[in-house]
C-alpha cells in the first residue's frame, strides 16, 4: 500500500509582506513630517521657538503611529478571536479539508494548494486506503490541525494585546505630554 507524496514549494516574497506595510508606513509618516514640518519650522509668529515645534511633531508622530498599531493590532486580535471559537474552520493553504470525513475523503488524493504538486514514483499506481485507516488519519489531522490552530490564535491574541497595551500607553502619555506642551 503506497501513499502518494507531495513535494511543497514555498512562496519566497511570503515572508517580506511585514516589510512592505513598514515601508507604506514610513512613506506616509515621512510625508506628513515633509509637510507638517515644513509648515512648523517656516511658518508662524515669530516668537515661538523651532524646538518647541520640533517637540510637537515628535508628539505627534508617535500618536499616529500608535493608533496606526492600534488600528491592526486590533484587525489581528478580532481574527484570533474568530479563529478560536472555531479552530477547525481555520483555512489551510496545504493539505486536505478536514471539515467532515466525507470533504476529507474527497480530497485526499488532489491537494488543493497552490504550491503543492503531487509526486508519483514510477510504476506505482493509486491506491485507496480503507475507510478504516482513512477515518483514523482523518481524526490524528483533526486533532493536529485543532491543537495548532489554538496555539497560534492564542499566541496571536498574547502578541497582539501586548503590542495593542504597548500603543495605548504610548499614545496616552504623549498626548497628555502635547497637551502640557501646548499649554505652556
Amino acid at each position: 500500500m503506497s501513499e502518494p507524496s507531495f513535494t511543497v514549494h514555498h512562496d519566497p516574497l511570503g515572508s517580506f509582506e511585514i516589510f512592505g506595510v513598514l515601508i507604506q508606513i514610513f512613506f506616509v509618516l515621512g510625508c506628513a513630517w515633509l509637510i507638517i514640518g515644513h509648515r512648523y519650522l517656516l511658518e508662524g509668529e515669530d516668537m515661538e521657538r523651532p524646538v518647541n515645534r520640533i517637540a510637537q511633531l515628535y508628539g505627534y508622530a508617535v500618536c499616529l503611529i500608535a493608533v496606526i498599531i492600534f488600528l491592526v493590532t486590533v484587525r489581528s486580535i478580532a481574527s484570533a478571536l474568530i479563529t478560536l471559537s472555531d479552530p477547525l474552520a481555520q483555512t489551510s493553504p496545504y493539505g486536505q479539508s478536514l471539515e467532515t470525513f466525507e470533504a476529507y475523503k474527497a480530497t485526499i488524493n488532489a491537494p488543493n494548494a497552490a504550491f503543492v504538486t503531487p509526486v508519483v514514483a514510477p510504476g506505482v499506481g493509486k491506491t485507496t486506503p480503507s475507510d478504516a485507516v482513512l477515518r483514523q488519519r482523518y481524526e490524528a489531522l483533526k486533532a493536529d490541525r485543532i491543537a495548532s490552530n489554538t496555539y497560534q490564535a492564542r499566541s496571536d491574541l498574547t502578541l497582539n494585546g501586548l503590542m495593542l497595551a504597548i500603543a495605548i500607553v504610548l499614545f496616552v502619555l504623549h498626548w497628555r505630554w502635547l497637551r502640557t506642551l501646548s499649554v505652556s
